[in-house]
């Protein structure tokens, strides 16, 4: 809106009846003679399978034709493949990425495009952290007057995959059979006693579940733990608390995303859980739905973002670092240091950048 440019996004809209839906909104700008904007027309959507589509990246590139290596021409911040697209990208780098089974596929789509026919493949990547990439090529050769073909022009459709990991925090363990019912569904739960960091080659960890002892405090402090040792990973809790209204909004304001009973019957509680699974790597696409600004704010820390998140919804220093567990002088650094690499010189100007807090049922939503 702010660049007056047309858009496309998705959001979670609360109905009159006080149920919320997804609409998918498109808008186009209106311009008088002048060139000055006058109004917008949109329209919005609802989408009734409430399934919100994985954004993709189109990488432009090029490839010399007898080493194969690629130079891409469109890098942006926002893309997390390859780890570094500045560089040319080796043939061995490439088949490396590819995963396994699908590699025989990939080689003789490119021996195809070095005999001169184009192609159109699909395969499946993983980057050096560990996230998994869908990937569809189109690609076709220069052929120079005299029939060689020298280089090659493609793009590449990236769309990274839906983690399939779940982390579950059970000292007692009290969620085997929920845990039975997720691996029945092709998920990945690993069980421990506690939250542990993540390490190099587990960032597809989409969703942490705490078998509870039913009480407030035991769930607010594992709630802590798991924002220090997996921060920004969504939390789900099985437990019955007695809670008050004012504890439950606690809860949620600490991350936690759902309490679920243990009385719930496991295919109940799986079910529960599954949406939030899917609904954790739509983050920037659901909030954020211009893709200018995903890539401005994508050059920002995880620190520095939510830092001026909370500054944009009214945050002072103190209240700031009394929520993070930090001092004022930090949040101050970590503020200003956002708005240098925004090129902002004030918080009111970052305002635009985010979506209004009643407009989110939940921040990581």
């Amino acid at each position: 809106v702010t660049l007056a440019t047309p858009f496309e996004s998705r959001h979670r809209l609360l109905g009159s009846d006080g149920v919320y839906r997804w609409f998918a909104l498109r808008a186009l700008p209106q311009f008088n003679a002048q060139g000055d904007l006058v109004e917008w027309h949109s329209a919005a959507l609802e989408v009734v399978d409430a399934a919100p589509e994985v954004e993709h990246h189109r990488l432009l590139w090029t490839a010399d034709a007898a080493s194969f290596s690629r130079h891409f021409l469109n890098v942006g911040p926002s893309c997390g493949w390859p780890d570094n697209l500045r560089a040319p990208l080796s043939w061995d780098a490439q088949l490396a990425s590819v995963s396994a089974d699908q590699r025989s596929a990939y080689r003789d789509a490119m021996e195809g495009l070095a005999a001169g026919r184009s192609i159109e493949v699909r395969y499946e990547i993983r980057n050096a952290e560990g996230q998994r990439f869908d990937v569809e090529d189109t690609a076709f050769p220069l052929v120079e007057t005299d029939g060689s073909i020298n280089r090659f022009i493609g793009e590449s459709r990236v769309r990274r995959q839906a983690a399939a990991k779940v982390v579950m925090i059970d000292p007692a363990r009290r969620g085997c059979n929920l845990r039975k019912v997720l691996e029945s569904h092709g998920l990945e739960v690993e069980v421990c006693d506690k939250a542990r960091r993540r390490v190099r080659g587990r960032s597809d960890i989409g969703l942490v579940i705490y078998c509870s002892n039913s009480t407030v405090v035991d769930i607010l402090g594992m709630a802590e733990a798991v924002r220090s040792e997996l921060p920004d990973i969504p939390m789900v809790v099985l437990g019955d608390p007695l809670a008050s209204p004012h504890d439950i909004i606690t809860l949620h304001e600490a991350g936690v995303l759902d309490v679920l009973s243990y009385a719930s019957n496991d295919q109940a509680q799986a079910l529960s859980v599954m949406p939030h699974i899917d609904l954790f790597l739509n983050n920037n696409i659901l909030e954020l739905p211009s893709r200018p600004t995903k890539q401005a704010l994508s050059r920002l820390s995880p620190r520095e973002l939510e830092i001026l998140e909370q500054a944009v919804i009214g945050g002072t220093s103190k209240t700031i670092g009394r929520m993070l567990g930090i001092s004022p002088r930090t949040v101050d650094y970590h503020r200003g240091k956002a708005l240098d690499k925004l090129g902002m010189k004030a918080v009111t100007q970052a305002v635009d950048l985010f979506t209004p807090p009643t407009a989110l049922l939940h921040r990581r939503y």
